[in-house]
């Protein structure tokens, strides 16, 4: 079952059993892949129902956007439901005063100028290398030489975007 469409977790366990009051984010395109690749739900509407009534309340993408009115209209999902999680949405923005504006909140006025410096790049590196795990060294293979030849075989050793996944910025 995709993780946005699994209601007995996000509403169930997280909300109820845990109590947890926040809202929940699909990842971006992932609401779209519960209908396809996943083939959990057929069509739009069965899509955006499965989704927000699992508990996924806003989505990284424009699914939503696009085919909520449809479920709507064909009563696969009430007004209730988008208020809900409209509200558990707009209780934290609020709170965090996200609809305040940049003048009261400073970091809205973010740009990369700020975020995106050397600085923050010799540290990411540095978080990165520190965080690197070897589970098994066996025959002392590593550190490998610098002469050492590697190939990369399999279905995905030329996938070097998909390695990288859309997280690599």
């Amino acid at each position: 079952m995709p993780s946005c469409a699994n209601s007995k977790f996000q509403n169930d366990l997280v909300r109820g059993e845990w109590g947890w009051d926040g809202f929940i984010v699909s990842d971006c395109g992932a609401i779209g892949d519960v209908e396809s690749p996943h083939h959990f739900t057929n069509g739009h509407d069965e899509t955006v129902a499965a989704t927000l009534k699992g508990g996924c309340d806003l989505e990284c993408d424009s699914y939503y956007k696009q085919y909520l009115p449809s479920a709507l209209n064909a009563s696969k999902i009430s007004e209730a439901d988008i208020d809900k999680a409209i509200s558990r949405v707009l209780t934290h923005f609020i709170a965090l005063g996200e609809l305040d504006g940049p003048d009261d909140v400073v970091y809205q006025g973010y740009g990369p100028e700020l975020v995106d410096t050397t600085e923050h790049r010799r540290l990411s590196l540095s978080v990165a290398e520190q965080a690197m795990t070897l589970l098994k060294n066996e025959g002392g293979l590593l550190p490998l030489k610098k002469t050492a030849k590697v190939a990369f075989v399999g279905p995905q050793a030329n996938f070097s975007q998909e390695m990288l996944s859309n997280y690599e910025g």
